[in-house]
């Protein structure tokens, strides 16, 4: 077997020496023979001739040689090549458009699927992650995540899996880090001391964290991730035993993870790992012992032999055994813990992009299939200009079989260019679309060239190759005829009705499938306008919000009331700020905390949920809410001073219903508490606090004078949108040092960052419609081109008799028009069939929306009409003294 491999490798590459070689063996057998026959050698003499008569024809000998070696096919296929590079250089107008258009449709496809495979498909980079399963533990049909309590006493009795690791960035997900650099808030990840060995995840410098890290009262260490590394640290090689703090906590630096670990998250990579034990140094609160707080996230291993289901089973009788003294349970059923896949990681990204990719690689193929529609009518426009060509290949004996498979080959030879496009231009473009999904987060998928993305691309080059190559070949193959070849019909595209049929068909199809698109980019641009343009409650113009991140420390309670005070103050003092104002909690944040709250005298109903904003004096104008009835804040509400709240509309229907809400009064928790009441004082117009698409929330505002609370967002509005970046981070370096700066942005920022799904959408739909209208253009334009090129005759002829050009024009554009239309009708169902499928994406627009529909006709139609007028006005201009000259 090796060596007939090597063989038919020797075949390929040294053709030429074993030609020689065959020509060199023939001739000393026909020498041979020749001295047996007439005893001479010389080929000239009759021994010679005989020797050749006996022998048969040479050329046929050789040729049965070279099929005997097993390289017959591909040396024809390599033919077949070499013909088609050279018949591709001589249109190279219509090879660069045919890749050009390719490249696009492919590159659209490959870079949304390798996001797609990132974030959906491809499992996490550790040892034997199909073995990991996600464990969730529910209650009367509400699921949570696990108290520690509950973890260790699982981790030590369980027998169903080999190991079981906990992980949590809730409640404190990003901690301040002081040390090697300014203070910033680091994201941090604390997990079990046999995380990254459940993993198996080894540390690229240093150590990973160990069980002996994950003890009370063992040191403090730290993982970083190799990002937080160059960051911060500048890949310092001595990093290892560097001291960092964590919030107040002192820790050491022990290891750097691998490049590409970014943990059970996809998409998120954390700056700092640390060790479970040390949560009560990092937060004032102890949760390690805590009962009621179920903020831990559980993975482990199936052992060998072990279904999922069986680990289920097994590890939700343990549940009930140690469930009630490790959680604090609830009279709502037992307690169950269910056993998923954890090969993937933790779901989280997938449930927020998996629907939004699936809906843009379903588009970016519809961008694929509308390039193949386009090279399909291109290919048999220039299959109708070859009828001669392979009429007389066939009058020399090829088949039609042949002749298909060269045009395919040429078809071939443009989507390995098309595909090569296609993936430079998802490596290039493969950032943008992160940062596009990323919207307000940091999330590394890096979009690397790797074995997937080939697959893929070369999946779906063979798939384009067949879809516009092959039905262009069979219909040209099957229209060439070698008795018409010499003929001048033979030489023209006149009267080649399969082709014109075929490529009108093409055409109509194209522009359904092109309705589609345009009129879903145009459904999801106008829910982001609304978006956009909706009455959040808030003015956008003019105001700056600074983020501060919460930090629970007795230092960073110093700090808090100096903001409060002294660093409030010299902001109100900058030139341009009209006001500034602080908060806990601020639009869109998600610091905010729910509470109860009661109604004095309430006869009905318990206590209403409601979201808590502590705000300083101020913060109503600043942020431009608008006050329906009572008062805002002022200076004079004090600690010392009554007691009062604001209610938004919302809540104040809550709570009140119809009835009046000034001067009631409220408290916080379960029962109504005279001693801690507050007064209304006002109501506010509702306002969007938790998201550009969320209903309004029951917001209910107290003074942080008279209910201190952790300062966490500075709201500051200045005349005409002055960007005070530098002035604000100067003042809280000054007057708050050591404090936690986050980000320093403008609301309408804050606004764009939360509408990141609805933007990527948007943005991607509305490159996608732009491209699929410049392909329906393209392919109105050869059309119009096919058909005057086939009725260069009759046009001719009606021109001479007395055709104007303006009506040889309409003659022209009158099919175009018929065909437009006709695809306009199919695409219209088509595109109710897509509305109904992005509902869930659309704001403020109903899935049959007018609006979008007739904007969507309206462009594509004007694009078709324009780019079918150019060679319509052209051929109607044309000479016909030359058509009657050529008769």
């Amino acid at each position: 077997m090796l060596g007939e491999i090597r063989y038919r490798l020797r075949a390929l590459l040294r053709k030429d020496q074993l030609d020689r070689e065959l020509e060199e063996e023939l001739r000393y057998h026909l020498e041979r023979e020749a001295e047996k026959i007439g005893g001479g050698s010389d080929e000239g003499d009759d021994g010679g001739r005989a020797a050749r008569l006996r022998f048969g024809a040479v050329e046929s000998v050789k040729e049965e040689c070279r099929e005997a070696r097993g390289t017959a096919m591909i040396e024809s296929i390599a033919a077949d090549v070499r013909y088609g590079v050279r018949g591709l250089k001589k249109s190279p107008v219509f090879t660069l458009a045919a890749i050009a258009s390719l490249g696009v449709g492919i590159g659209a496809n490959t870079t949304v699927f390798s996001l797609l495979d990132r974030v959906v498909f491809r499992p996490l980079p550790v040892e034997r992650p199909h073995e990991l399963v996600i464990l969730s533990l529910s209650q009367g049909g509400m699921t949570s995540g696990f108290t520690y309590p509950f973890y260790q006493e699982m981790q030590s009795r369980q027998t169903a899996l080999n190991g079981v690791m906990a992980s949590a960035d809730y409640p404190v997900k990003n901690l301040i880090v002081r040390g090697g650099g300014e203070a910033e808030a680091a994201t941090t990840r604390m997990v079990s001391g046999n995380y990254f060995e459940l993993l198996g995840v080894r540390a690229a410098r240093g150590r990973v964290i160990g069980q002996a890290d994950d003890r009370a009262g063992a040191a403090g260490v730290a993982v970083i991730s190799d990002r937080f590394w160059e960051r911060r640290f500048q890949r310092n090689p001595d990093v290892l035993g560097a001291p960092l703090t964590l919030n107040q906590a002192q820790v050491t630096i022990v290891g750097v993870a691998p490049s590409e670990f970014f943990g059970e998250k996809p998409g998120s990579v954390p700056d700092v790992w640390v060790p479970l034990a040390l949560q009560p140094r990092v937060m004032p609160s102890d949760l390690l012992s805590a009962r009621f707080m179920t903020w831990l996230t559980l993975m482990g291993r199936l052992r060998p032999g072990v279904p999922a289901d069986a680990a289920a089973a097994s590890l939700t009788s343990m549940a009930a055994e140690i469930g009630s003294h490790t959680i604090q349970v609830k009279d709502a059923g037992p307690l169950t813990i269910g056993v998923e896949s954890g090969a993937r990681g933790l779901g989280d990204l997938r449930r927020e992009f998996g629907k939004p990719l699936a809906l843009l690689m379903a588009m970016a193929g519809l961008v694929l299939v509308i390039a193949c529609f386009n090279l399909a009518m291109l290919l048999l426009a220039r299959g109708g200009a070859r009828v001669h060509e392979l009429g007389v290949r066939l009058a020399f004996g090829a088949g039609r079989g042949r002749l298909v498979r060269q045009m395919l080959t040429e078809s071939a030879l443009l989507c390995a260019g098309g595909g090569a496009v296609g993936v430079m231009l998802a490596v290039w473009g493969g950032d943008a679309l992160v940062g596009y999904a990323a919207g307000e987060r940091e999330i590394s998928l890096a979009l690397a060239l790797d074995f997937n993305m080939l697959a893929f691309t070369a999946a779906i080059t063979i798939g384009a190759t067949l879809m516009f190559g092959l039905v262009p070949a069979l219909i040209a193959s099957g229209g060439a005829d070698p008795a018409r070849s010499y003929s001048r019909e033979g030489r023209t595209i006149t009267g080649q009705r399969g082709l014109a049929g075929g490529a009108q068909t093409l055409m109509v199809m194209q522009i359904a499938v092109s309705l589609i698109v345009v009129c879903g980019a145009a459904l999801l641009a106008g829910s982001l306008w609304r978006l956009r343009q909706q009455d959040f409650g808030i003015r956008p113009a003019g105001l700056t919000m600074v983020k501060i991140p919460m930090e629970l420390t007795p230092a960073a309670r110093k700090a808090q009331e100096l903001v409060r005070g002294p660093v409030i103050e010299r902001i109100r003092a900058l030139p341009g700020v009209e006001r500034a104002a602080v908060s806990c909690c601020g639009p869109f944040d998600d610091t905010a905390h729910t509470s109860k709250v009661v109604v004095e005298g309430a006869s009905a109903g318990g206590p209403a949920p409601v979201f808590v904003v502590h705000v300083s004096d101020g913060y109503i104008e600043t942020t431009g809410m608008s006050v329906l009835s009572g008062r805002a804040f002022t200076r004079q509400d004090r600690k010392e001073a009554p007691a009062v709240a604001m209610l938004s509309e919302y809540a104040a229907g809550q709570l009140f219903g119809g009835g009046p809400a000034l001067g009631r009064r409220i408290s916080f928790g379960d029962n109504f508490d005279p001693k801690n009441a507050m007064e209304v004082a006002g109501v506010l117009k509702d306002a969007r606090f938790g998201g550009p698409r969320d209903d309004y929330r029951a917001l209910v505002f107290v003074p942080i004078a008279q209910q201190p609370s952790p300062v966490t967002s500075i709201s500051i509005r200045t005349a005409g949108g002055l960007d005070l970046n530098r002035e604000i981070r100067g003042i809280l370096r000054q007057t708050a040092p050591g404090l936690g700066i986050g980000e320093v942005t403008t609301y309408s920022k804050v606004i764009e960052k939360k509408l990141h799904n609805e933007r990527l959408l948007s943005v991607v739909s509305a490159v996608f419609a732009f491209q699929v209208l410049a392909l329906a253009g393209a392919g109105l334009f050869g059309l119009v081109w096919f058909s005057a090129a086939s009725r260069e005759r009759e046009l001719g002829v009606r021109a001479a008799l007395g055709a104007r050009p303006a009506e040889l024009t309409g003659l022209l554009l009158k099919r175009a028009t018929g065909l437009l239309a006709l695809g306009i009708l199919i695409g219209a169902a088509g595109s109710m069939a897509l509305t109904k499928v992005i509902r869930s994406f659309l704001f403020g627009v109903t899935g049959a929306d007018p609006a979008a529909f007739v904007a969507a006709t309206v462009v594509l139609s004007v694009v078709g009409l324009t780019a079918a007028c150019v060679p319509a006005w052209r051929s109607a201009r044309a000479d016909p003294l030359k058509t009657l000259r050529a008769e």
